[in-house]
């Protein structure tokens, strides 16, 4: 199953970058998700019930986001199963500035392109292609209607000046972790290279 599609999002791509990598937010909108839980920057587990025409099923499993390239583009991977089959898919994510008029959070709009593709598989995958491709279509909807107003309701709590203080903060933390784990990445490549030569 392949779904592909782009939404308007009136703020910044650093704003929706940033409710994008919020498990809370995520937890929030993402359809039928009960937990949501990161293991670390790059991968989280995830239990969600989800309905699909006759077949209501539980599913556990792991979301692992890799290709990070804040705030412009990600890939994020997924596999679950439970009691009624399997999921397995992976999605292309990029976040452009979009030129359309906006007033939402950062000053500026985002335009969210995604390519996903998708395997599903078991008693899930008996209700019929069409049928699957409906209801994952409804529930996008249903997560970027959630995601819009989540980052709507973080622009009213931006304008505080003390969450705009504590905001300068995790930037600059988040810059400093970045910063380490790109020289972290580099002190290992280079002696993995002097090793090899």
């Amino acid at each position: 199953m392949r779904l592909q599609g782009q939404e308007r999002i009136a703020a910044a791509p650093e704003v929706v970058w940033a409710a994008l990598h919020d498990p809370a937010v995520l937890k929030r909108c993402l359809p039928g998700c009960e937990s949501l839980e990161a293991r670390d920057a790059a991968h989280y587990d995830a239990v969600a019930s989800v309905k699909i025409g006759p077949i209501s099923a539980r599913f556990s499993g792991t979301l692992t986001i890799s290709e990070a390239d804040p705030p412009h583009a990600y890939r994020i991977a997924g596999d679950a199963s439970g009691a009624a089959g399997f999921v397995r898919g992976m999605a292309s994510v990029t976040l452009a500035p979009d030129d359309a008029p906006s007033d939402g959070p950062g000053g500026g709009g985002t335009l969210l392109s995604y390519d996903a593709d998708a395997t599903v598989g078991g008693r899930m995958a008996q209700v019929g292609a069409r049928l699957i491709d409906a209801s994952a279509r409804k529930m996008a909807e249903a997560f970027f209607a959630c995601l819009s107003g989540a980052v709507a309701e973080t622009d009213a709590v931006a304008r505080t000046p003390i969450a705009a203080a504590a905001r300068a903060e995790r930037q600059s933390r988040r810059r400093a972790a970045w910063t380490a784990a790109g020289l972290g990445i580099a002190v290992v490549l280079l002696y993995g290279l002097l090793w090899l030569l």
